[in-house]
């Protein structure tokens, strides 16, 4: 669930800072002003956009196995430490699974 949270938090503040550069197009930094910063903005937000599909998938299937958790680990050290929570849970909880078994 907490990592559900924290996904939604961060496209919402993805597509909020969108929609700001959008509506307030008089600041030289939040719209790309000639076509090498606009390049380097679409490849970002494509890098952005393409981990958060890996992020939903790894939270989709946190509790299958221990490799999904490790990727969501990964994610979060890299880009948001907030993934990090439901990362060491889904690994305690794999854990515990195999553990049973």
């Amino acid at each position: 669930m907490s990592g559900w949270i924290v996904f939604w938090l961060t496209n919402i503040f993805i597509i909020g800072l969108i929609l700001v550069s959008i509506v307030h197009p008089k600041y030289k930094t939040s719209i790309p002003y000639d076509v090498s910063s606009m390049i380097l903005a679409v490849l970002l937000l494509i890098c952005i956009v393409i981990i958060q599909v890996v992020v939903g998938l790894s939270i989709k299937k946190l509790h299958k196995n221990v490799y999904w958790s490790v990727v969501l680990f990964a994610i979060g050290i890299i880009s948001n430490w907030l993934y990090l929570i439901p990362a060491i849970w889904g690994m305690i909880i794999n854990k515990q699974k195999a553990d049973e078994t």
